[in-house]
């Protein structure tokens, strides 16, 4: 039997085996722009956030030692940002900042004049060097501190949970121990 080794009598097996691949990346593009995946992004966490609004994330906490009760811990800061991805904004003039221990719950007020209460202390932008607006709006790129007061001051080794909920959003919250040692400011990690 006599096979024809001429190349360009016909098709190669790798020039048919290129073009099957390209048919079959084609009908997958095809179908997949039939279903309408390039329209608006999908997912879990995307779903989600369409049903609740906006999320956001609690860093970098640091307790205060309080000063009229040495050795006890009388405030905590922390930063929020924006889940990653978000391009709205939360306006933090409309969130709910509480605060909580095994045995006691406190919903802050904002900008009260006593505790328990929460206060924007900081507003800063990410990248650094793009000045941050001063309005209540957490939009993305930017960060706020806050500064949250409970209604007594905690001892070390209490145990508390501090939550923020964006208006119509997901509620984030961190749990901490107040260290064994109290002292000026503490980083809660």
């Amino acid at each position: 039997m006599q096979t024809d080794r001429d190349p360009t009598a016909a098709l190669t097996r790798l020039e048919c085996g290129i073009l099957a691949a390209i048919l079959l990346m084609t009908v997958a593009v095809v179908i997949h722009v039939g279903n309408g995946a390039i329209g608006a992004p999908a997912g879990m966490v995307l779903g989600a956030l369409d049903i609740s609004g906006h999320a956001v994330i609690i860093d970098d906490l640091y307790g205060h030692a309080d000063p009229a009760e040495p050795g006890r811990m009388g405030s905590v800061s922390f930063s929020i940002r924006l889940f990653p991805g978000d391009m709205g904004a939360v306006d933090m003039g409309q969130a709910a900042v509480g605060f909580a221990t095994k045995a006691e719950e406190w919903s802050l007020t904002r900008d009260g004049p006593t505790p328990p209460a929460w206060k924007v202390i900081e507003r800063a932008n990410v990248p650094l060097f793009h000045p941050a607006d001063d309005d209540d709006l957490l939009e993305p790129g930017e960060v706020f501190v806050l500064l949250a007061t409970p209604g007594r001051s905690l001892g070390s080794g209490e145990t508390f949970t501090v939550t923020v909920a964006p208006p119509g959003g997901i509620a984030a919250s961190a749990v901490r121990t107040v260290p064994s040692r109290v002292t000026g400011v503490m980083e809660l990690a």
